[in-house]
């Protein structure tokens, strides 16, 4: 048994959004009730026209097109209310009605300094998991009514037979999994923290200490003690509360043993020294971004130069990525080392979680380049209709 977090692909660009000057009440309507006024819902408006089976709301409540009612409808009906709204021509609002309470025990609480622009620190519950509690296809998890909206692979298994589009399935739960394997998260205020390296006294300042990046962490104020299971056997009314993503807390983190800056002069002059042998380039002839949009040339954005037969790169889900750059080596003095002639074409996600993954250059992950030793024949093509709207 698997089951599964329902998003929308990275592809799809189709959202719902609650309309400027619509009612406050309406913030967390959605949470695992049916709802009596349907009314509310005159204020669901779309972002731009649909294209897609799936349009993301993002309060967890999927909104979606009149193919994938007919093919969902059998499955879902007896644990949803469907309402009729009147956004991209018509369509269907789905509003999952069973909460299960199928969380076990808190199994860890484990931090990361895991946002290196905003220097977060994300913090990341752990569950043990209640299988035989899951009787629904399509549901809502007791303490994560708002945002989160799970299925079962009879979900998945019917819309992959439908083939309605726009749909992406993120695992949340794998019976082969281990205990503890759910997980949920939410960020915290930046405080001091220790990199859980087993090394007693070992200091770690994320505001300060980018190096800390992707460690794990251990606050220097112990969290408390989790709550004992309910006697139901599933978790505390105070676990479910610690899962949902809070606002930051006004309590400050205590004393680090040390809070001031190490090494500033050592590393100031290595990084100088380092800086100061970096051999100087050119810099291309003209302005990238300036220039005649012809299908030669540097450029950023715009619309690449392919050659017949090139086929626009794709990413790991098989979505188009976004035309990001083109380096024309005509337009550059000459380097030693360097082609005098050829193409060189960028692409990239669309998503900002991902882009570019510096880890395994060989493997492109996340971007495309492009290269064509004799762009001769080369002529403008535009993007494809999914990827229309990305960097360009």
């Amino acid at each position: 048994m698997r089951v599964w977090k329902i998003k929308p692909a990275p592809s799809n660009k189709d959202e719902v959004w609650w309309d400027e000057g619509s009612p406050s009440e309406i913030i967390g309507l959605l949470r695992g009730a049916k709802i009596e006024d349907t009314s509310i819902f005159c204020w669901l408006v779309e972002k731009k026209p649909f294209k897609k089976d799936l349009h993301w709301f993002k309060p967890g409540a999927p909104v979606i097109s009149d193919k994938a009612f007919g093919a969902l409808e059998s499955l879902i009906a007896p644990y949803v209310q469907f309402v009729r709204v009147d956004v991209g021509g018509g369509a269907w609002l789905v509003n999952p009605i069973v909460v299960l309470d199928c969380l076990g025990p808190l199994a860890d609480v484990s931090y990361l300094f895991d946002d290196p622009k905003s220097r977060a620190i994300k913090k990341v519950n752990s569950f043990d998991f209640v299988p035989d509690r899951v009787t629904a296809p399509i549901f809502k998890i007791r303490g994560l009514e708002i945002g989160y909206c799970f299925c079962t692979d009879e979900f998945v298994e019917k819309v992959m037979a439908a083939g309605l589009e726009g749909f992406q399935f993120v695992l949340a739960w794998d019976s082969e999994c281990p205990p503890g394997s759910i997980r949920f998260w939410g960020f915290l205020e930046v405080g001091d923290y220790y990199v859980n390296s087993g090394k007693r006294g070992k200091a770690c300042l994320p505001r300060e200490n980018p190096d800390a990046f992707g460690q794990k962490l251990v606050p220097l104020e112990e969290p408390p003690a989790a709550p004992a299971p309910s006697a139901a056997g599933g978790p505390a009314a105070a676990e479910h509360a610690a899962v949902e993503p809070a606002a930051p807390s006004g309590a400050k983190p205590g004393a680090a043993p040390y809070d001031g800056p190490a090494l500033d002069d050592e590393i100031r002059a290595v990084r100088e020294e380092a800086l100061a042998s970096l051999p100087a380039l050119p810099a291309a002839a003209g302005e990238l971004s300036g220039g005649p949009c012809g299908a030669l040339g540097s450029r950023v954005c715009g619309s690449p130069a392919m050659l017949p037969g090139e086929e626009w790169p794709e990413g790991p889900g098989g979505e188009p990525l976004c035309f990001l750059a083109q380096l024309d080596m005509a337009d550059l003095p000459p380097l030693p080392g360097f082609p005098e002639k050829g193409l060189l074409r960028l692409f990239v996600g669309e998503e900002p979680e991902f882009g570019l993954d510096p880890s395994d250059m060989a493997a492109q992950a996340g971007f495309r380049a492009l290269w064509a030793p004799d762009p001769e024949g080369a002529a403008l093509r535009a993007a494809p209709e999914e990827a229309e709207d990305g960097l360009g």
